[in-house]
């Protein structure tokens, strides 16, 4: 987990997060997919500095550590939100699975049967 109390990244992370009414959006760079992303000094890839998801990055700094072989999903459904309230930790199937049903209006998992109506 990355030190919350670094107080550069600490900084970073807060200058690029735009709290709404609804979300806390990320409004620096983004990576793959449009997930928010932040260089991390000290962590190192073949390309330079390395690259976090912010989200995952909220989620271990304001939750805890995000249990091995789950990934991060976002209940908003919204890739560039970093509000811990809105992320969940779950398996890669179950995030696929959620994210072919999509919610309804009122952040409900939809069915098969409800899209088809």
């Amino acid at each position: 987990m990355i030190d919350p109390l670094n107080g550069s990244l600490w900084y970073r992370f807060w200058d690029k997060v735009e709290i709404t009414n609804t979300c806390w959006l990320w409004v620096g760079a983004k990576g793959d997919h449009g997930y928010g992303a932040i260089g991390v000094n000290g962590a190192r890839s073949s390309k330079g500095r390395k690259n976090c998801y912010v989200h995952r990055l909220s989620y271990e700094w304001f939750v805890g550590p995000i249990p091995k072989d789950l990934v991060i999903d976002h209940l908003c459904e919204t890739r560039n939100c970093v509000c811990p309230e809105h992320l969940e930790p779950v398996t890669r199937i179950e995030n696929m699975r959620r994210g072919m049903l999509g919610r309804d209006k009122k952040g409900k998992f939809c069915s098969k049967e409800d899209l088809e109506e």
